[in-house]
């Protein structure tokens, strides 16, 4: 069994209470009082919430473009990859009954510090560049009309 640090721990249950409470709606009380630790404890790994809260929003972009690489390598046609991208946001809320992790911070996207804002506008971009990427397979391979923009519809979606 593979042992996990009090940091993962912490990013862990920060991700939860952030994809369901926001990044409003928990504070670092909230994280020691459910790991069973002092504040002081989440302060000597995150001395801000803000740096705590950058690196679970990069530690979830990362994880999130492994799932869509993995995903995209075993699927077949642009139109299976596209299923497979809606399953991914679909699933989170029907299984974890969470919110995507930038979607939630994004919502509160005005009273976010600027890394945390930063790192969630890297995600929507990433999200957006991959798209276009794969409208554009579709539009090659003949699944999508060669009129679509990918870049328009990437940003649309």
């Amino acid at each position: 069994m593979k042992t996990v640090s009090k940091a993962e721990e912490i990013l862990g249950l920060a991700q939860r209470l952030i994809q369901t409470r926001g990044y409003n709606g928990f504070s670092f009380r909230d994280l020691a009082d459910e790991i069973g630790i002092k504040s002081a404890s989440i302060h000597y790994h995150f001395p801000t919430k803000a740096d705590l809260v950058r690196e679970v929003a990069s530690r979830y972009r990362e994880e999130f473009a492994e799932a869509v690489a993995e995903m995209q390598a075993q699927s077949k046609s642009s139109m299976q990859i596209l299923a497979g991208y809606v399953e991914l946001f679909h699933s989170t809320l029907t299984t974890e009954k969470r919110v995507c992790l930038c979607g939630m911070l994004a919502s509160e996207a005005e009273s976010l510090p600027d890394t945390v804002r930063q790192e969630t506008t890297q995600f929507f971009q990433d999200q957006e560049d991959w798209l276009a990427g794969i409208l554009n397979e579709g539009i090659a391979d003949g699944k999508l009309l060669p009129s679509l923009d990918a870049r328009a519809g990437a940003k649309n979606t």
